[in-house]
């Protein structure tokens, strides 16, 4: 078990940590991430991507990894990603506190086991926005699968809303820059958001809330 420090207004303390970030498509995983890696203490946790498409962030894999290395994997767009322990370790022994980015609970359900089997504290960082706001992220940062990340952004919204009462800290990011957001997570903020309103019983978002046809 690796031991971090971690600056706190006391001073350094000392941590055993990993932070995931659970939130739907476009609400500022990332660009959080990023935030965060500058105050020096956090890395985001290169995930594994089997499939095609963007390879940036991602270690791509030529075949399915061996079972016994994959903590977590999801399908999505296609493609099979995959939360490794090699890569967590990596970052672990490079006195990081690993951040896992995901838009699912079975992916938050297994690392949560992991954290548990292995003495490491989860903290669990909810971002959300409203539809409108994801279909303007989404457009402007040129995405082209729009149907399956609007059928995600519906996903995961419903997601959050199953597993509210579960977040230490959950953020409407239309509210905030990323780095007042990042400054909030590193210093343990419990803010919790309102969700935005969002229709309860709502048909999957279809091209035509993008202006594509």
């Amino acid at each position: 078990m690796r031991l971090i420090f971690k600056p706190s207004r006391k001073g350094l303390i000392l941590i055993n940590e990993l932070l995931v970030l659970f939130g739907t498509p476009a609400s500022g995983k990332d660009t959080i991430s990023k935030e965060l890696e500058i105050l020096g203490t956090y890395e985001m946790l290169r995930k594994a991507k089997f499939g095609s498409g963007r390879s940036v962030g991602y270690r791509m894999l030529g075949q399915e990894p061996d079972p016994r290395q994959v903590i977590s994997s999801v399908s999505r767009y296609g493609n099979k990603y995959y939360v490794l322990e090699s890569e967590l370790q990596e970052v672990i022994e490079r006195n990081r506190i690993p951040i896992v980015c995901t838009t699912s609970v079975t992916e938050v359900t297994d690392v949560r086991v992991w954290a548990d089997k292995h003495g490491f504290n989860l903290v669990l960082v909810g971002l959300v926005t409203s539809f409108s706001t994801f279909k303007n992220r989404s457009n402007q940062r040129g995405d082209v699968d729009t149907q399956s990340r609007a059928d995600s952004w519906l996903l995961g919204y419903e997601a959050i809303r199953t597993i509210e009462s579960q977040f230490d800290a959950l953020f409407n990011t239309e509210k905030y820059i990323p780095r007042e957001t990042a400054n909030q997570i590193n210093q343990g903020s419990k803010t919790k958001d309102e969700i935005p309103a969002h229709p309860v019983v709502v048909p999957v978002p279809s091209l035509v809330d993008f202006g594509e046809v």
